[in-house]
């Protein structure tokens, strides 16, 4: 974490709650805050052979947005730990990530799915800087960040 915050970064829990590489260690101090929401999580959790065949068919109906945002289901283990972590009054930040790869393997192949577009479509997290309107101010971003001025969708 030192290292992170020595190049000005903002140390988070990426994958907390997922299915192959969870987060083991919640006796770390120092990070800022955790992944609330991770699409690449809740794909693993909900995606199996028939809820492939029927998003399947939802795709080709309603698109693949439609598909990422009907896998998203209430973070209730992310949501409880986020509460527990902000519980004493101090900023935490809760994340909505995408974990986007352009890429899903199924077997020992990969297909190009879902897109980058369509993952930047399904869920998002807005950042709330006060007095700015927009552009690319890192700093301004990351402390924003920093006091939980964020919220995500």
């Amino acid at each position: 974490m030192e290292e992170i915050d020595r190049h000005g970064g903002l140390p988070l829990v990426s994958l907390p709650f997922d299915v192959k590489h969870p987060w083991k260690d919640w006796n770390v101090a120092g990070y800022a805050g955790l992944e609330v929401i991770n699409l690449s999580t809740i794909a693993r959790r909900h995606i199996n052979v028939p809820s492939f065949l029927w998003l399947m068919a939802r795709w080709r109906r309603h698109g693949m947005a439609d598909v990422l945002r009907t896998l998203v289901t209430r973070p209730d283990r992310g949501l409880a730990t986020w509460d527990a972590l902000t519980s004493g009054g101090q900023p935490f930040v809760g994340i909505a990530a995408l974990d986007a790869h352009a890429l899903m393997k199924i077997g020992k192949k990969k297909y190009p799915i879902p897109s980058y577009a369509d993952s930047f479509r399904a869920t998002a997290t807005h950042v709330l800087v006060p007095g700015h309107t927009g552009g690319g101010d890192r700093s301004a971003i990351y402390d924003a960040l920093r006091q939980g001025r964020c919220h995500g969708l």
